[in-house]
């Protein structure tokens, strides 16, 4: 809705305080070290940040859409691989099949919803994580993706999006330490 958008454009000072946690634990002090990627993968449909604001994307996508948003309006170079390519809002999209392993090389690498991307890098890089951060943000509860003991040393953070997801996802997944997980 347009309150929505303009809400979102005012910039909330609550956001920016969690973004700005995300941005000190990752260590990119330096603007030129700060490149995110976000992986999304395929999906079961189509959509792209134009759909969010014409007439509505799912609850992970718009989270995404504005995550990413957020992070450029901060000063990331952002790449999103999703379902679409092109620019909007400050932030590259690419189609998820053009993503390889030079596209794992950054500050900040986000594995959403899944852990498939994770075995492809690590299979890329077995004896280093070309990332500086490595978070995988699960947007579900159920134990859709297998997350096995090499995933959960791999990962440095997990991110959830609400305290009630976070006990529920920390009982789904019991291999991945306390200590990892942050609410964004």
């Amino acid at each position: 809705s347009r309150e929505e958008w303009e809400h979102f454009a005012t910039r909330d000072p609550e956001t920016h305080r969690s973004f700005l946690a995300t941005e000190t634990r990752v260590g990119a002090d330096k603007l030129e070290d700060r490149l995110a990627v976000i992986y999304c993968g395929p999906g079961i449909e189509e959509w792209t940040p134009l759909q969010m604001r014409l007439g509505g994307v799912g609850g992970a996508e718009m989270s995404t859409i504005r995550l990413a948003e957020e992070l450029a309006f901060l000063g990331w170079k952002v790449v999103v691989y999703a379902m679409t390519d092109g620019v909007y809002s400050g932030v590259l999209y690419r189609h998820w099949s053009k993503f390889d392993a030079d596209a794992a090389q950054c500050a900040l690498f986000i594995a959403w919803r899944g852990t498939q991307v994770i075995d492809r890098i690590n299979a890329w890089y077995p004896k280093r994580k070309p990332m500086k951060h490595l978070a995988l943000w699960l947007h579900d509860v159920l134990p859709q993706p297998t997350v096995t003991e090499d995933h959960a040393r791999l990962v440095d953070t997990v991110w959830t999006m609400s305290q009630w997801q976070q006990v529920n996802v920390k009982a789904a997944y019991p291999v991945i330490p306390h200590e990892k997980y942050v609410m964004v």
